[in-house]
């Protein structure tokens, strides 16, 4: 199965708690970018 690429625009609490943890646990999906105007 070909793989979903994915960039997370905005890491604030929900993107940290629930969207993240859910494309790093799926089997066809690609986090390839993360940004947001804070860094930490």
């Amino acid at each position: 199965m070909k793989k979903v690429k994915w960039g997370v625009i905005g890491c604030g609490g929900i993107a940290d708690r629930r969207m993240i943890p859910g494309m790093l646990n799926a089997e066809n999906v690609e986090l390839i970018a993360v940004m947001d105007t804070n860094y930490q």
